[in-house]
């Protein structure tokens, strides 16, 4: 399969979005902007999905969830760090909220890998019947709507309600693309994204109107502006690397779990200075955005230089 750069570029602005989930923003749109924002994490599994479809073409199965559960591990066991977190808190710590509701060991937003090992792990057990699966999506996000209602948000937020529909949603896409995608033009794409953020918009307000939880994972409408930027990458098809492409394809998924770290160095530095960072608080997702993207990039650089010398040390040993 010829890769799709858009999709990357959709990683990159998914990665933006999940970072301004998290630094919020300011004035009295901001609760709207960041309910849009909670698009980021339904399109991360619904490009993981879709990929997935390809993953299992080429039987790379095994070092996909080889990567998942290396990433899962050792980003648990870098905020178990930096949170400050001893050794004794793994006995009482709810070892089934874990596996059932995705609670991470440390650091709260790593619920997302937690859970895709789960969806994971079901796809494993259900290798035979995978395509009945796709059953279950409507259901799953009706599910995620009703219990959205309510003010424990990992009722919802989990495996189950969240990361299974969008991942099947990926898979299904991926299966069907030809004859969705024939019928599907990109101004129609727009029509509906527009009227799908109209509609978000009078969504949110009417929750704070009734009184109602507003301040939310998942709205009605995520779903439908999450399918058609979604879709709208695959009719677009770049089939020409940029920088944004590269971001989405090597730095996302370390962006995404690095940002709330950068996040509360921020924090610290501001307060150092003494500066409330009201004036800059409109371009601060976009500050840790960047400062997150450096320290990947300084991260994996470091990472594949220590690899080639392992490797020429190593074949130095086996020569002599």
């Amino acid at each position: 399969m010829q890769r799709n750069f858009s999709i990357d570029i959709v990683k990159t602005f998914a990665a933006l979005l999940v970072i301004c989930i998290h630094t919020g923003y300011p004035s009295v749109v901001g609760d709207y902007v960041v309910a849009f924002c909670r698009v980021a994490v339904p399109l991360f599994l619904l490009v993981s999905g879709y990929y997935y479809q390809n993953v299992i073409a080429k039987k790379k199965i095994t070092v996909y969830y080889k990567k998942v559960l290396g990433l899962t591990f050792f980003s648990s066991i870098f905020y178990f760090i930096v949170s400050d977190k001893k050794l004794d808190y793994l006995i009482t710590f709810r070892w089934d909220k874990m596996l059932i509701f995705n609670f991470p060991i440390a650091g709260d937003h790593l619920w997302y890998l937690f859970s895709l090992i789960n969806v994971l792990v079901i796809l494993s057990i259900c290798y035979k019947i995978r395509d009945r699966l796709f059953y279950l999506i409507p259901f799953l996000f009706i599910g995620n709507y009703i219990l959205s209602f309510f003010p424990k948000f990992w009722l919802y937020r989990n495996f189950l309600f969240t990361s299974l529909p969008y991942f099947l949603l990926g898979m299904y896409i991926y299966k069907h693309n030809k004859s969705i995608f024939v019928l599907c033009k990109k101004k129609t794409l727009v029509y509906f994204f527009v009227i799908g953020l109209i509609l978000q918009c009078l969504e949110v307000f009417l929750y704070k109107y009734w009184g109602l939880i507003y301040v939310r994972d998942h709205y009605l409408m995520t779903s439908l502006l999450s399918i058609m930027i979604f879709s709208y990458a695959l009719v677009v098809k770049t089939q020409k690397e940029n920088v944004l492409s590269v971001i989405g394809k090597k730095y996302s998924a370390y962006i995404y779990i690095l940002h709330i770290f950068i996040l509360s160095c921020y924090h610290q530095f501001m307060n150092f200075w003494g500066n409330n960072g009201n004036y800059i608080s409109y371009v601060k997702p976009l500050i840790i955005f960047i400062s997150t993207l450096l320290v990947s990039f300084m991260i994996l650089q470091t990472y594949n230089l220590s690899k080639r010398c392992y490797t020429s040390i190593k074949k130095l040993y086996v020569s002599a």
